[in-house]
């Protein structure tokens, strides 16, 4: 395993695919619990604005890559990827970023239920 691998859990065994649809299209990417709840808390633990100016340079990449998507190199599918998994959490978060920081909502809890519901 490469140091600079954005999604180091890709090969894991026990990963499972979650499916988004972003861009008018379905993108698949691999996922365990861990990774979800550490990106839960990493979104969750940065002040509002931040975190909105993380989420759109995520988006502008996101469509930036999903333009030439058919010529990626090997790293720029996984850029690709981990920016649809930065996506989805967020919406997996859905506005309850207090609550995950506060702990009204487990991180953990809530990703191993989103990690069940994926099988």
């Amino acid at each position: 395993m490469q140091d600079n691998q954005l999604m180091p859990w890709k090969d894991d065994a026990q990963a499972r695919q979650a499916n988004v649809t972003l861009g008018g299209e379905v993108i698949s990417f691999p996922v365990v619990p861990g990774a979800i709840a550490q990106e839960l808390r990493d979104q969750c633990d940065i002040k509002k604005p931040h975190r909105q100016a993380i989420l759109r340079k995520t988006q502008k990449q996101f469509k930036a890559l999903h333009k030439g998507k058919e010529a990626h190199t090997a790293q720029q599918s996984e850029a690709y990827l981990f920016s649809a998994f930065i996506l989805w959490i967020d919406s997996l978060i859905a506005g309850r970023h207090l609550q995950i920081r506060d702990g009204a909502l487990d991180a953990e809890a809530l990703a191993k239920e989103t990690f069940e519901a994926l099988a």
